[in-house]
């Protein structure tokens, strides 16, 4: 995996251990940083899945999340990401919009935001985290993912979106 994100670093053009030294960032930049890693990342995987080098500029400029032509739904139909991924990625765009789009999120936190969901956007927020991964190794132990996606989030989105950043990135390399 190591190197696969160190490949990926390489291919985007960021500094080495970029992805990594997310978890060191305020919750607000968290955000904004991984989502411009996926609209770079969404953008190549499209172009090769399409075969058309000669637009990735275009399509670098599609919006991300629109749900009826946005890249998340272009990698969906083309078959570069599952439904629960798609979910993940729409939720990390919705998230980034609400945060980039009003300068007063800038002191936004995960455990603030997990606070003032009710029942139901809680539980699509943990099923969109988790990702169809029940379980995690925590402590060389399998434990279920849920528990820590309340208790260590950002850890959570960051590992969800390393195994989908490198799926996106080898489907890129085909």
């Amino acid at each position: 995996m190591l190197e696969y994100v160190a490949e990926l670093e390489v291919k985007l053009g960021v500094p080495e251990n970029f992805i990594w030294s997310l978890t060191n960032e305020d919750d607000w930049s968290f955000v904004i940083k991984l989502n411009a890693l996926f609209e770079a990342i969404a953008t190549q995987a499209i172009v090769v899945k399409l075969g058309c080098a000669e637009l990735e500029d275009s399509l670098s400029y599609i919006d991300f999340g629109n749900s009826k032509f946005g890249k998340v739904t272009l990698l969906k139909k083309l078959g570069c990401i599952t439904s629960s991924e798609a979910k993940f990625l729409q939720m990390l765009f919705e998230l980034r919009n609400k945060l980039a789009h009003n300068i007063s999120f800038v002191t936004f936190t995960f455990q603030s935001h997990l606070n003032s969901m009710d029942s139901n956007q809680f539980k699509s927020f943990v099923t969109a985290v988790k990702c169809d991964k029940e379980k995690i190794y925590w402590n060389c132990k399998e434990q279920p993912r849920e528990q820590y996606v309340i208790s260590h989030t950002k850890i959570l989105i960051l590992l969800t979106a390393t195994d989908l950043l490198v799926s996106l990135h080898q489907s890129a390399q085909s």
